[in-house]
């Protein structure tokens, strides 16, 4: 923004009416909002019943402005705060692929190519990928991730790697670096190698029993959780600086994921993500019934009822705090519930036989980039600007979405999971819908009545991550 003047409106909004005179402001454009009471908010009107002519330093002046402007609530000259801030197209967030391989036969696996030979990345293409998000990234933080399959099939390669990326960074680079395991094959070197480079450790697992683990399991029956076992009896100080874990809400792990959540924290494990279930590799002919959405947002609700009660304090469950982190900061979070995800902006997949992909969760054809680094260079990428689009066309098509009060906080939800698991890309997913919309009413209701419990959970994972 120059010293010029500049157009200010405000944007389309839903208002919800909140207990004790407040009204909740929800931006239909993007994830922005506020609270209100309601003298402030017929203030609000009267004051935007026409366009307003101002210098662009209003927007910078610490007034009322400036805070509706950083919220999203104002449009200048037809562009938000939100807007300027999703125009990023470099990628910085880096999923590597190392490998199709792995060394367990999960029933339910996403990510399994039938009927084809296991593929490896190549060294050259990995690096070629690592030379144009190093060069093309300003002085910021950089995510890379190395996924699978397994990857620690392939740990030399991951060496390589991390050697290339840190001989390559410039000095005001963060790097920050992740893996993606289902823990059976860590060794001392393995374990010295991801504490050494600070590395964010997820690992695989539905629960603390065999039985809960029935779909996570090698070819002759065994599950990892002996394995989980061994790692927390043997390095619990690496478990506690490095490792989280992730669960797949199935029919075996949901009823016990409360239960399993305060099991992790007691062993002193700061993190727990739950996925839900994908239509795609092994999970393709999936029941997605097999879980309802009433089963999902009670396990939520349970969760959340053990945040309150200070019984969860230092495991953070990743999709609250997610949901929390797209709430408070209008969508510069997590990769995933943040409003219009990452796929549209910053996110970037390099597959084991060398092709991109602007999300790993989908092989529709939104999100295939194909093997040309050109696909990917280009500001203007088709596939991530229809992100963008589908979330508009949602907002104002969309039977459920046009008329939804928080719609603008969840963007639609996760467009990999509508176009894989309801085969149309212009839809939104179930179970996140029920789930968006109860989370995103009850922050509301929270930051208005000053209930602290959640926030202050959210607060503690910012100063310890």
């Amino acid at each position: 923004m120059n010293e010029a003047e500049c157009e200010l409106r405000l944007v389309e909004h839903n208002a919800i009416e909140l207990d004790a005179n407040k009204i909740a402001l929800v931006s239909r454009k993007n994830s922005g909002w506020a609270v209100l009471d309601a003298i402030g908010y017929r203030k609000l009107l009267d004051t935007f019943s026409s366009p307003l002519r101002m210098s662009a330093g209003c927007l910078d002046d610490g007034g009322s402005i400036e805070s509706l402007w950083r919220s999203g609530l104002i449009e200048a000259d037809g562009s938000t705060s939100i807007d300027l801030n999703r125009a990023r197209s470099h990628p910085t967030n880096v999923l590597i692929k190392l490998t199709d391989a792995c060394n367990y036969v999960c029933t339910y696996c996403y990510d399994h190519k039938e009927g084809s030979a296991n593929a490896n990345l190549s060294l050259e293409k990995a690096k070629e990928t690592l030379d144009f998000v190093l060069d093309g990234a300003q002085d910021e933080r950089i995510t890379i991730s190395f996924h699978g399959g397994e990857p620690l099939l392939l740990f030399s390669k991951i060496k390589d790697l991390v050697a290339y990326i840190e001989s390559r960074r410039r000095s005001a680079q963060r790097i920050a670096y992740s893996v993606q395991t289902n823990g059976t094959l860590f060794s001392d070197e393995v374990i010295e190698f991801l504490d050494r480079y600070e590395f964010s450790v997820g690992i695989s697992l539905d629960g603390n029993s065999a039985d809960q683990n029935k779909f996570r399991i090698r070819q002759d029956g065994q599950t990892p959780f002996g394995h989980f076992e061994v790692l927390l009896r043997d390095h619990p100080e690496f478990v506690r600086r490095r490792c989280g874990v992730m669960t797949v809400v199935n029919s075996a792990s949901i009823e016990s994921i409360p239960s399993f959540a305060l099991w992790l924290q007691g062993h002193g494990v700061t993190s727990l993500a739950l996925v839900l279930l994908q239509t795609m590799g092994r999970g393709k002919d999936i029941d997605l019934n097999q879980v309802t959405v009433q089963q999902v947002r009670e396990v939520y609700d349970t969760l959340i009822a053990y945040i309150e009660e200070g019984r969860l304090n230092s495991l953070f469950i990743r999709n609250i705090i997610s949901c929390l982190g797209n709430f408070l900061y209008f969508a510069d979070g997590e990769i995933c519930y943040r409003g219009v995800c990452m796929a549209a902006t910053n996110f970037l997949v390099l597959a084991p036989d060398g092709s991109f992909k602007i999300c790993d969760c989908s092989d529709t054809d939104e999100f295939l980039l194909g093997k040309s680094l050109d696909a990917v260079k280009d500001p203007l990428n088709k596939k991530r600007i229809a992100i963008r689009e589908r979330s508009i066309h949602l907002g104002t098509e969309h039977l459920a979405c046009s008329k939804c009060e928080i719609y603008g906080l969840c963007g639609g939800g996760c467009a990999a999971r509508a176009s894989t698991n309801n085969g149309s890309f212009h839809s939104m997913d179930q179970v996140e819908c029920e789930l968006f919309r109860h989370l995103y009413r009850k922050f509301l209701d929270d930051y208005a009545y000053d209930r602290r419990s959640l926030f202050d959970y959210f607060a503690a994972y910012e100063n310890q991550s």
